[in-house]
């Protein structure tokens, strides 16, 4: 199924993430990043991380509602935004090229890009990694082939991946 993508990439990233809201260039943040990672040899490597909040912001309760993600989880849990980058941008830097591929990707990728931009001094490199990848987003191929609604939801179960 990806043999075609591994001729070209080393490493395909899906990834997603979850956010205090739409706009991050707003003080909107994420508050989740995962990634399952897999390699051409079929080495698979997945992230799960929630993220602290920032000290000036609050988790709002329509985000509480549609993630199930509560402050108390952000707070215990979480880890500083810089820490839940850096694992994503290791996850990238694997030497062949890396693929990354998420449902309405454009999002991901805006918040990935900033808190990248805001951790700049932390992690010397990491735009450099982030740019130097390619991405797909499954939502736009979806978009192009079924019926609305185009959520990521509607895809599993079109494909009948629930629980995978």
């Amino acid at each position: 199924m990806f043999d075609a993508l591994f001729k070209k990439y080393k490493r395909i990233i899906f990834f997603d993430t979850e956010t205090t809201g739409l706009e991050p260039d707003k003080d909107d943040q994420m508050i989740e990043l995962a990634a399952v990672a897999l390699d051409r040899d079929g080495k698979q490597t997945e992230m799960d991380d929630f993220i602290k909040l920032s000290v000036k912001q609050e988790l709002p309760q329509k985000i509480i509602d549609l993630t199930h993600i509560l402050p108390v989880t952000l707070s215990s849990k979480g880890l500083e935004e810089a820490q839940a980058v850096e694992k994503f941008i290791r996850l990238m830097e694997c030497g062949g090229g890396s693929l990354l591929v998420a449902h309405n990707a454009q999002f991901d990728l805006m918040f990935l890009c900033l808190a990248i931009h805001r951790n700049r001094e932390y992690g010397k490199g990491w735009m450099k990694a982030f740019n130097d990848a390619d991405y797909l987003d499954t939502q736009t191929v979806y978009r192009d082939r079924h019926p609305f609604p185009h959520r990521l939801e509607s895809a599993i179960a079109l494909f009948g991946l629930e629980g995978k």
